[in-house]
């Protein structure tokens, strides 16, 4: 007879901050594979957004287990280290700029992006695809929700 155990998959913890629309806050953990479908590693916060589901399993510091709507979430706070892999013979392009939400809540920071040279304007980036986008508020790298920006205006 088989042990439920025996079908656990393993997942490595990645700390992050959730930020929602109104205000709420959650200060956790997401659950992600130790190896990664893209490159050499374990999997990154914004790999397993994108990956197409509706909820992720959160695990919030007190222990508390729960699933987050992707798409309620408005940004995401993750570690020096997540959300980094960068293009491979593509230029590295920064723009500096204010977001603004549909909460009418802004952010200011640097929207990191490589893209060959012929497309090297931050729309071109942006209108690319994907559900989040990475942007570095006060140092720190943020996943942006694109469903939950208003507008980027450039500073």
């Amino acid at each position: 007879m088989s042990n439920e155990l025996d079908f656990k998959v393993e997942r490595l913890k990645q700390e992050a901050t959730v930020f929602f629309p109104d205000e709420e806050v959650l200060e956790g953990c997401f659950f992600l594979s130790p190896v990664s479908d893209l490159h050499g590693g374990p999997q990154s916060i914004s790999e397993l957004l994108e990956e197409g589901r509706r909820y992720v399993p959160f695990e919030k510091r007190d222990g508390g287990l729960m699933l987050l709507p992707v798409a309620a979430i408005e940004r995401i706070a993750v570690s020096e280290d997540q959300d980094r892999h960068p293009g491979s013979e593509r230029s590295r392009y920064e723009a500096i700029v204010r977001v603004t939400f549909h909460s009418l809540k802004t952010v200011e920071g640097t929207i990191p992006f490589t893209m060959p040279p012929s497309h090297a304007r931050l729309s071109d980036f942006l209108n690319q695809g994907g559900r989040f986008f990475v942007m570095i508020i006060q140092g720190e790298p943020h996943l942006i929700n694109h469903a939950q920006v208003r507008s980027i205006l450039f500073l």
